[in-house]
């Protein structure tokens, strides 16, 4: 899916959007901060040194495969781990590319202006087709399409749009607000009570990937 995206923005969002398809552990977030991007690549359970590094090569792969200058240039490469005594099997992989140990997250970053370069390997049409499959599989893996469910997921991506509201939740689901506000109560729960849980989830990941501030995470 990745691939086929019109821009690197769009493939990094797939990426984010669709590893669950390959491991439900997987946890992989994309943020900007200033003139920076930054992929983070985790995961909901904890996992050995060589899986993290395995996880990250192969994106490098994928990066590779994206640009014809083989890496795309000002990109470093974190790793949570100390540095090896040996890093030459990782200058080997990861090319021309800065590597930085005890980083604060697995992944990547670089410039953001370089995220809507059109790829190389973009086909927006093959894209379309792909990414409705992946809908699909996405939906089998999480079936859960409880109203609780759907507000928590227009609640994460209102916050990211920095405009989380429940009068815009409920006209995205097609209701009013008081009827959102009804049938949440029969749920036991509120809008309030969800935007509280979908902000401490962002936290913990932020305070554990992002290299965000604490001041700045406590604004989210």
């Amino acid at each position: 899916v990745a691939m086929s995206a019109p821009t690197w923005r769009e493939a990094t969002n797939a990426v984010c959007r669709y590893a669950r398809v390959l491991s439900d552990a997987a946890d992989v977030r994309q943020e900007t901060v200033d003139d920076r991007y930054y992929l983070i690549i985790g995961s909901s359970v904890p996992v050995k040194r060589f899986v993290a590094d395995f996880l990250v090569a192969t994106f490098s792969l994928v990066l590779q495969l994206h640009y014809a200058s083989g890496q795309p240039e000002h990109r470093e490469v974190w790793f949570m781990h100390p540095q090896p005594r040996d890093t030459r099997m990782y200058e080997a992989v990861f090319g021309g590319s800065k590597l930085v140990f005890s980083a604060p997250f697995n992944g990547y970053n670089g410039p953001a202006a370089r995220l809507d370069r059109r790829l190389e390997t973009a086909n927006p049409s093959l894209h379309d087709v792909l990414r409705e499959h992946s809908e699909r599989v996405l939906a089998e893996l999480a079936p859960d399409d409880s109203l609780v469910a759907r507000v928590a997921t227009d609640i994460l991506l209102s916050m990211r749009e920095g405009r989380a509201s429940a009068e815009l939740t409920a006209s995205r689901l097609a209701m009013s607000r008081s009827t959102l506000a009804r049938q949440l109560a029969a749920d036991g729960t509120t809008y309030k009570e969800l935007l509280q849980q979908t902000r401490y989830r962002t936290a913990i990941h932020h305070l554990r990937y992002s290299p965000q501030t604490t001041e700045d995470i406590a604004f989210l």
